[in-house]
């Protein structure tokens, strides 16, 4: 068992019990190249250390969601022209993958160097320049597009594969990246980046910009801007809101956290529910979502990246435009809003 491989375990979180309901989490954030049978761990206060798969087998695996690709893949043009390089991201669901669901395609498929199908959908004027990288999930992909057409390429040069969870973020996968693989992405995207610019003939001004059109020059920009957390929460069933949810709660007698009148009209809207009562607790690995069965509750991130079980009762019939002239009433319509990055204001 020592001659484990552990880069089939990156990503992966181990915990064991330290004391009363107390639990020590470890997550492998890199494996050793030279010796696959030695990693880094990660621990939930932030320190890291090297260690081989003795160390690990004390803990006991935490069952991972899906898995996250990153790859560097090859672009063949037309006989005699040189090879381009670009940068895909995919997701899948574990379970699909173990039990073969879908033909293996990814729920969420990302990358740059596509023209962005939705800025065109959104554009009013057919003359805009065409913006580029796209995020996309098998729910928002248009009808008119294969799923599996986007990940076309003609090989793979550099590829990751990292174990997720509900609770992950940009930030969080971005620290289970080998640093090489991670340098060799951002010097591609920039190359990308700087192509463009030089083949638009762009101001040095503009090519200054982290992110023109569309082409960006890091990993993280890629994600954040065409919106990857928001395909990822719907490939997890999470909403995003773009507030701290705590400041829109209130404590009960009872000594349990509840949505305020305001976020619990907006939440209503957001789900379409005539919500009269929620009751909200925080999401971790923990909580036997079981307990839950026979209640109706939503999984929400807010913008502190914690998640929120919020679990409510509903009553009568929903009625839309009601609940939307009661929130305009008291003015919050501006500040609890749905988790989202407009790439494309400057096109509407």
């Amino acid at each position: 068992m020592s001659e484990v491989n552990m880069q089939k375990f990156l990503g992966y979180r181990f915990f064991k019990e330290v004391g009363d309901n107390e639990y020590e989490v470890i997550r492998i954030a890199e494996v050793n190249q030279k010796d696959p049978t030695r990693c880094t761990v990660l621990f939930e206060n932030g320190k890291k250390q090297k260690v081989g798969y003795e160390f690990i087998k004390e803990y006991t695996p935490l069952e991972p969601f899906g898995v996250v690709t990153f790859n560097i893949v090859k672009l063949n043009n037309k006989e005699g022209e040189k090879s381009v390089k670009d940068v895909m991201v995919t997701a899948h669901k574990l379970i699909d993958l173990k039990l073969r669901l879908n033909n293996n395609e990814p729920y969420i498929i990302c990358r740059q160097s596509v023209t962005d199908f939705f800025s065109q959908l959104i554009s009013k004027d057919p003359t805009q320049i065409n913006m580029y990288g796209f995020s996309v999930t098998r729910e928002t992909c248009p009808t008119n597009i294969q799923m599996n057409t986007l990940t076309a390429c003609s090989d793979v040069l550099e590829s990751t594969m990292i174990h997720v969870y509900k609770d992950d973020n940009v930030d969080s996968m971005m620290k289970c990246i080998d640093p090489a693989l991670k340098y060799n992405i951002d010097k591609v995207l920039k190359k990308l980046h700087d192509d463009y610019c030089d083949a638009n003939h762009l101001p040095p001004i503009k090519k200054m910009g982290k992110v023109v059109d569309g082409w960006c020059t890091t990993l993280e920009l890629l994600l954040n801007m065409n919106n990857f957390m928001v395909d990822f929460n719907q490939m997890c069933d999470i909403t995003g809101f773009d507030v701290n949810l705590l400041d829109w709660m209130i404590l009960g007698d009872d000594g349990l956290y509840s949505l305020n009148n305001p976020c619990r009209l907006f939440f209503s809207t957001v789900f379409k529910v005539n919500v009269i009562d929620t009751k909200v607790m925080k999401f971790d690995y923990t909580v036997n979502m079981g307990n839950f069965r026979n209640d109706k509750y939503a999984l929400v991130r807010d913008n502190t990246n914690t998640i929120w079980i919020v679990v409510y009762l509903e009553q009568g019939e929903y009625l839309e435009q009601q609940l939307i002239d009661e929130i305009n009433k008291l003015d919050v319509t501006t500040k609890l809003q749905l988790a989202y990055f407009n790439k494309y204001a400057d096109l509407m």
